[in-house]
């Protein structure tokens, strides 16, 4: 199934870590989204894309695990979270609810990788 949710983990050197997300993100999916977002931050990886290029939809449930991670990576003086989105949709959501003043979004999984290494605009 094509909306199928998963959530995958890649280490993509010492310093920057994905987290891809694909299918929907609603609030049986989100509480999972949420946990693998703050055992990440947890665990020590404080330079993180969020991937969600291969997200068909995300309520506020996942938005709230967005913001959760946010705050979670705030107690990491140098941390940063990247967000990749490709949908329009899901950027006008992001838009309405005024994340983007709160996350760093970026077209690309590429363009995310490399916003990391860029300080905070």
């Amino acid at each position: 199934m094509a909306d199928e949710f998963a959530v995958t983990e890649e280490a993509i050197d010492d310093d920057r870590y994905v987290i891809a997300v694909r299918g929907t993100v609603n609030l049986f999916t989100s509480a999972r989204l949420r946990g693998t977002l703050l055992a990440a931050i947890e665990a020590g990886h404080d330079r993180l894309v969020v991937d969600l290029c291969e997200t068909t939809f995300m309520d506020s449930s996942g938005m709230a695990a967005l913001l959760s991670a946010r705050k979670r990576m705030a107690r990491h003086p140098d941390g940063v979270i990247v967000v990749a989105c490709t949908n329009a949709d899901m950027m006008r959501a992001f838009e309405v609810a005024e994340l983007q003043q709160l996350l760093r979004f970026e077209p690309t999984r590429d363009a995310a990788l490399g916003a990391l290494g860029e300080p905070p605009s």
